[in-house]
């Protein structure tokens, strides 16, 4: 192992006391929060350099759960060595949001109803952001696969959500406010 925390390869720890600047798929605010301080990055570190107690220390040392959070994947890489790509690294240890969040955040930023977001409207209709915002974020922050995604937004074939988010994705780059919503609704979802 290492002497200090901040040098281990796959330790937050450097960033959460301030000695690295904090990769975008980090989120510190729920360690933070937990920690209730006005001077979060000092306290995290006393927090850590007061060691483990006797109860954590006989959980880990159990053995019944690995020390390595994420996807199988993610932990078999991460055990080998391998340099994870920071898409890899988010996608492993990105928070999940349930369905019903990311539906109430998105009701409230677009000021709709429920069934805007969720009832599916065949034939010419005016673009319904709202509904396809929503189904982005059960795909991106509610790890959703887009054959759950059509269930629960009644489309009848999966392939729609993903033509679906992909037009999104196209509009997004045409229309910068769109990206803007996106992006503010994102972050309030992980809030």
């Amino acid at each position: 192992m290492v002497e200090k925390l901040e040098h281990y390869k796959w330790s937050s720890y450097p960033f959460y006391a301030k000695k690295q600047k904090v990769p975008s798929w980090l989120y510190q605010d729920s360690i933070f929060g937990g920690l209730g301080a006005q001077r979060p990055y000092k306290t995290y570190r006393i927090f850590v350099d007061a060691g483990n107690d006797l109860e954590i220390e006989k959980f880990y040392g159990s053995g019944r759960m690995s020390a390595i959070l994420g996807d199988k994947g993610f932990r078999e890489n991460a055990l080998v060595g391998k340099d994870l790509s920071d898409e890899q690294v988010e996608k492993a240890t990105r928070q999940v949001i349930e369905l019903e969040a990311i539906l109430q955040s998105v009701q409230d930023y677009f000021g709709c109803d429920r069934q805007t977001i969720l009832k599916s409207v065949r034939g010419r209709q005016a673009r319904n952001y709202a509904r396809w915002m929503a189904m982005k974020l059960c795909q991106t922050h509610g790890q959703l696969r887009v054959a759950e995604i059509a269930e629960k937004f009644n489309v009848g074939n999966y392939c729609t959500v993903s033509q679906t988010i992909r037009r999104l994705d196209l509009a997004m780059v045409e229309e910068t406010g769109l990206a803007r919503k996106y992006k503010t609704l994102s972050k309030d979802v992980t809030r």
